[in-house]
């Protein structure tokens, strides 16, 4: 996998052409990361995203769909799958759909982090203390290989 670089700068009212360019790209291609800074001095936010070559496939519903095994290392994918298969898991005991536990992003990102903690679990966006509480020690279990999973 090869990871690209883009560069935006943008105004800081919304509804710019920049924006929508901006948005354009980021519905178009797999994104890995992207960082951001406002530079008071031009008034303007300077925004740096790495993304992957790879044009995402738009679905029926018109969002993209990220393929975890190519934008996760493949020791991440190995956790990701592991952790995954433990909400599926958790998802039908409980009778709910599997993102209402964590979203398929929140699994990559703890498999990316490998927090050792429910504060640092809180540390992946969208986690809170709930769910932290509600599931984290499993998760934070399942981050371990040496531990059999049931």
């Amino acid at each position: 996998m090869q990871i690209q670089f883009a560069t935006f700068s943008l105004p800081p009212h919304p509804q710019s052409a920049e924006e929508e360019a901006l948005n354009t790209f980021l519905r178009s291609y797999q994104i890995l990361q992207c960082q951001t800074h406002f530079d008071a001095t031009q008034s303007r936010w300077c925004i740096l995203v790495h993304h992957t070559l790879k044009k995402t496939a738009e679905s029926k519903t018109g969002t993209s769909r990220v393929d975890y095994k190519e934008v996760l290392s493949p020791e991440d994918f190995v956790v990701f799958d592991r952790l995954r298969s433990l909400r599926k898991r958790l998802a039908e005991q409980e009778g709910i759909p599997p993102y209402v536990i964590f979203t398929n992003e929140q699994l990559a990102e703890i498999a990316r982090q490998r927090p050792n903690s429910r504060s640092a679990l809180q540390a992946v966006d969208g986690i809170g203390p709930g769910k932290a509480e509600r599931y984290g020690d499993q998760f934070l279990q399942a981050l371990v290989p040496d531990v059999p999973h049931t």
